[in-house]
């Protein structure tokens, strides 16, 4: 499984740095309070890459969340 994931992972970076070849055209990105020229391969990517980071906290924390929840309910304490 592990070797899939890793093969799967390559497979990402290396279609995300194709992409990224063949866009070089830079966009505006705009934060409301700042704004970045970047390459549109660079700005895609990078927004991927927080929205993945962002859903992983997300998913974490409310796992996290629920296993102190059953924790407090049974009463058992997690060495």
């Amino acid at each position: 499984m592990r070797l899939f994931a890793l093969f799967l992972s390559i497979l990402v970076i290396a279609i995300g740095a194709a992409f990224g070849a063949i866009n070089p055209v830079v966009v505006p990105v705009d934060f409301h309070y700042a704004q970045v020229q970047a390459p549109l391969g660079v700005a895609l990517l990078v927004s991927l890459l927080s929205g993945w980071l962002l859903g992983g906290l997300v998913a974490w924390l409310s796992l996290s969340l629920r296993h102190r929840a059953l924790t407090r309910q049974t009463g058992r304490r997690t060495p």
